[in-house]
């Protein structure tokens, strides 16, 4: 059964002032977030009024070093004059102190229908001009219906003149229709709170080429450019292949450049592909060549090879071949392959590694080999097994060598009765000993389900286990009991759950030697199917080895609707043998702003003994959950500081 006290929790990251808003309002910069703390900084600054002269100016310059940074990006991956008229557009009409203002009116995704740009939009200047604003007007219904209030006010109506007009004025400009698309992603990213897709577009060149490219804007909230690649691909009866080059900034600032370049031909029943790659990264380079071959040799035959071989940027590389052959042989289906996997260190050093396998028959009835081996330690391991009886007895039996030169051995069957009835045995040796287990499961005992699991160990390892598990409609209980040396502990849980929405539960782990329990639980609760309502009640008792005694834990939750607002009542509360204890008590709302959009606020006490003494205060919470996405920002103005986590959905 799983850990109560893990089921349903709320989840959260706590930071710092500035890191908890870099994760939710910065943009990422090559200098690891100096630009994204000044945007904390503006965030933050109505809530630390008495920051001083010397605060504000730093927030400002970080601030500025913040757009700096940002529209140093774009102008680097766009060019710096429609880089900069880009960024411009979305510095302009979307502000991200607003962004809470923005989710309570909930607005959603506004480049849902952006990439639908036809092939159209390319021919002269003039149909490129008028397909691109025929499209904005043919949005507008749609994006109205999607942004809701928002794009009915000034800021929505300003940025999509301001695109149309744009876009009317650089018709010729591809990255232009690209940079429609960016823009649109870009609010998007802002008013929804959301990590928008990747945005693709392929155009037609004719002769088979096409040509065209991607931009990913990131995660939340950041507008700096995260990757960008272009592609030229070509077509033809037979023959396919394409060029891609890619720019990548990580998390860290560092900027990794690839090129990936594949091809794809059939020649008669023949078809024959081929992929290279390489990229580098601060001036570490990994490159990648991959080819394959496979065709009809006759008419029930076929055969394939493959080969790839990477080296990467500490001079480590892997050569691997693999070749396999399907055929039929006396009526019966029949495959056989192999392959060599090599490795080198970079030092003059490596292993290799052979493999080979066989198989005849189907999956209902069949014989089968499998081996490896490693002429460099002379370690191997060979594998027969046998499917017989319409798939219903399966038999393995292997046996090997380690690097160490021990040897090892297993033999295993397992017989399925019928549909309901199931048994199996498993005998291994090693050189620590011996092990054999057993197991069965019976489905068809009054309709319920049965199943056991034993198993013993000799030699070093020396131990005994039994496990039973029972289910008969809504009830599920499993009993477990291992012996070793100084272990004798006996586990126990079970669980009850029906269709009307009601829940119990309980788990324990008794420690037989010391006459205790490890760990003990239960749970009760509610949960209307139909509308929010329910509460929920756990308990957790855990010993705790270091300081003798037990660690409590109890949870507390209940949910109702109060007028048109979904509310929350948490409380939590945790004491241990030390006399130490902490409390968590919170309230929250949610309000339905459409159906797919809810509008989340809450207060709450936090506290717990630090330092000798019991310390906490009063926090609140804001948030938004788009379907069942629900995002909050709690901030503690005791200390100062802003938590991004995910609470449990409201709704149902």
């Amino acid at each position: 059964m799983p850990d109560s006290r893990q089921t349903e929790r709320e989840h959260q990251s706590q930071s710092s002032n500035g890191a908890a808003a870099d994760a939710s309002m910065g943009f990422r910069v090559p200098d690891g977030g100096a630009a994204a703390r000044g945007q904390s900084a503006e965030f933050l600054g109505a809530q630390q009024g008495a920051a001083g002269e010397e605060a504000k100016a730093a927030a400002k310059a970080a601030d500025e070093q913040r757009e700096a940074a940002a529209k140093a990006d774009w102008e680097s991956v766009l060019g710096k004059a429609i880089g900069d008229k880009l960024f411009g557009l979305v510095k302009e009409h979307v502000d991200p102190a607003q962004l809470p203002k923005y989710a309570e009116q909930g607005t959603q995704a506004l480049a849902k229908e952006i990439g639908k740009l036809g092939d159209k939009a390319f021919k002269d200047d003039k149909s490129q001009a008028e397909a691109l604003n025929g499209i904005m007007t043919a949005l507008a219904p749609e994006l109205k219906r999607l942004a809701d209030k928002w794009l009915e006010g000034p800021a929505g109506q300003k940025i999509f003149k301001a695109i149309s007009d744009w876009s009317e004025e650089h018709p010729r400009t591809v990255t232009a229709i690209l940079g429609t698309a960016v823009i649109g992603a870009a609010v998007a990213a802002y008013l929804s709170n959301m990590d928008p897709p990747k945005l693709e577009k392929m155009f037609k060149l004719g002769r088979g080429f096409r040509a065209g490219g991607s931009i990913d804007i990131g995660p939340i909230q950041k507008l700096a450019i995260q990757a960008v690649s272009a592609t030229v691909e070509y077509q033809a009866e037979g023959l396919s292949a394409s060029l891609t080059g890619k720019v990548t900034k990580g998390a860290d600032g560092k900027t990794t450049t690839s090129v990936e370049g594949q091809a794809k031909g059939q020649i008669g029943q023949t078809t024959v592909d081929g992929k290279a790659s390489y990229s580098t990264t601060d001036g570490q380079s990994t490159t990648s060549l991959e080819a394959g071959v496979e065709g009809q040799m006759g008419a029930d035959t076929k055969g394939n090879a493959r080969g790839t071989f990477v080296m990467n940027p500490d001079g480590t590389s892997t050569l691997k071949v693999d070749t396999g052959l399907t055929t039929k042989l006396d009526g019966r289906d029949a495959s056989l392959g192999g392959g060599v996997t090599q490795t080198r260190d970079g030092q003059g050093g490596g292993t290799t590694d052979v493999n080979g396998r066989f198989k005849l028959g189907d999956d209902k009835q069949n014989i089968a080999a499998d081996g490896t081996w490693n002429p460099d330690t002379r370690a191997f391991n060979l594998t027969l097994s046998r499917t017989d009886l319409d798939g219903r007895l399966r038999q393995s039996t292997s046996s090997g060598r380690d690097a160490q030169g021990q040897g090892t051995s297993s033999t295993s069957v397992d017989y399925d009765v019928d549909d309901k009835q199931s048994m199996g045995v498993t005998h291994s040796e090693g050189a620590q000993g011996s092990t054999d287990s057993m197991r069965y499961k019976n489905s068809s005992v009054n309709g319920s389900n049965f199943g056991v699991n034993a198993n013993a160990s000799t030699g070093a390892q020396k131990s005994y286990g039994l496990g039973v598990t029972f289910s008969e409609g809504d009830f599920k209980a499993a009993l477990d009991y291992e012996m070793k040396e100084g272990i004798n502990r006996l586990g126990a849980s079970a669980s009850y759950s029906n269709s009307e929405g009601w829940k119990a539960g309980m788990d324990l782990k008794a420690n037989l030697d010391a006459g205790r329990f490890d760990h003990f639980g239960f749970n009760l609760g509610y949960r209307d199917p139909k509308q929010f309502r329910g509460f929920m009640l756990k308990y957790d008792a855990e010993w705790d080895a270091q300081h003798p005694g037990y660690k409590h834990a109890v949870d507390f939750t209940a949910e109702d609707v109060l007028g048109k607002i979904e509310t929350r009542f948490s409380a939590k509360a945790g004491w241990d043998s030390q006399g130490k204890s902490n409390v968590d008590v919170g309230l929250q709302g949610a309000k339905p702003l459409n159906t797919d959009w809810r509008a989340i606020g809450g207060v709450g006490y936090r506290g717990g003994d630090k330092e000798g003494r019991f310390q906490g205060g009063m926090y609140v919470q804001a948030g938004v959950q788009y379907k069942n996405v629900p995002i909050v920002l709690t901030f503690d103005p005791g200390e100062k500081k802003v938590m991004l986590g995910v609470t449990i959905p409201f709704g149902r």
